[in-house]
């Protein structure tokens, strides 16, 4: 799977980026709090988009709806965070919500404590959900996002029958498989050297625009510092492992990798021998066919071993950490497509 180059971006103080645009279909940011019965507090901000064209799917009754889970230094207030957003609700024709959530214990001095905030988190996210009374829910997550994405399907399967699960989108996520706080800590350095110096300008605007909202979270989460010191500790930490939830999911699911991303990458689940050997084994012949995509299906069945239908695919063409983020459209129409081929039974030989 490819997608266009990215170059490097220019740097420019936030102040001096245009002001973000807003169009009728969105709606404005909602705040929720959930208090969880594990005394951990939980919130989350959400902000709904509506598909352009809503005719194609007017007459199923069932509610329906797609989850976007943005990743870490991301929110749902951010215009990045929009535009993949706006892109999922006119492919699905879907309203779609984007969500970022936060703990308010976590790395805090006082109040209760919790070894797997992520999945508090998930589980406030699955709450609103099924108050939203969506009866059908395609979820999507990036980054840090994506590890929360396969808590919130595992959630909803198991904890609350009223919601079907059409599938789950994992894009350049994390929790996946176990990795070092030192790969964690490249991922910084990799997106801000990320991309190509023959940049498509509409790519670099994303770019740019993605790389401010991060530097204005970031900043946002240091004014914090005082109150929960220990929270970007834990953060890392937890995202460093692998998520034992993955065995559970059921869905359908799509996964996408970038080539050159240091922390989601798919040597991390399969060497390049080991998926060479999967290929022979499948009966590639070199020159005749190609067994890449059928050998990415059978390994990804070992780590979703539940689910009905599983394809791994990496970006090459734009191979970082914020692929989805800078080719929304694309990412939107090829993941969402991928994940309707699964329900209709399509099979890869």
């Amino acid at each position: 799977m490819s997608f266009e180059n990215i170059p490097p971006q220019g740097r420019r103080h936030p102040l001096d980026m245009p002001p973000l645009e807003t169009d009728e279909h969105e709606e404005r940011i909602e705040k929720h709090t959930y208090p969880l019965d594990s005394e951990i507090t939980v919130d989350i901000l959400v902000k709904k988009f509506e598909p352009e064209h809503t005719e194609a799917r007017e007459d199923r009754k069932r509610s329906r709806a797609v989850i976007y889970i943005a990743g870490h230094s991301m929110t749902a207030e951010n215009g990045s965070v929009a535009n993949i957003c706006r892109a999922y609700a006119d492919v699905a024709s879907l309203k779609t919500y984007a969500i970022s959530s936060s703990s308010r214990e976590q790395g805090a001095l006082w109040g209760p404590e919790s070894n797997d905030f992520l999945y508090e988190e998930a589980r406030a996210i699955s709450m609103f959900i099924e108050k939203k009374g969506i009866e059908e829910v395609t979820i999507v997550g990036h980054s840090e996002g994506g590890d929360k994405a396969i808590n919130v399907a595992a959630i909803l399967q198991e904890e609350v029958p009223g919601v079907a699960v059409h599938g789950l989108i994992l894009l350049a996520s994390a929790g996946l498989y176990k990795q070092t706080q030192e790969t964690i800590g490249k991922l910084p350095g990799h997106i801000a050297n990320a991309g190509r110096e023959d940049e498509d300008p509409a790519v670099a605007k994303r770019r740019e625009q993605a790389t401010q909202d991060i530097r204005l979270n970031n900043f946002q989460d240091a004014m914090q510092w005082f109150l929960t010191p220990q929270r970007t500790p834990i953060q890392i930490e937890e995202v460093t492992r692998k998520n034992p939830r993955m065995a559970d999911v059921a869905c359908p699911i799509v996964v996408f990798f970038g080539k050159d991303d240091p922390v989601a990458n798919l040597a991390g689940i399969v060497s390049p021998r080991a998926e060479k050997r999967v290929r022979k084994k499948l009966g590639e012949i070199s020159g005749v066919n190609n067994k890449t995509v059928a050998a990415r299906a059978e390994i990804a069945r070992k780590i979703f071993p539940l689910s009905s239908g599983v394809r791994i695919y990496v970006a090459e063409k734009t191979p970082d950490h914020l692929f989805p983020i800078v080719e929304p459209k694309h990412v939107a129409e090829t993941s969402f497509g991928i994940l309707e081929r699964l329900h209709r039974g399509d099979t890869v030989h």
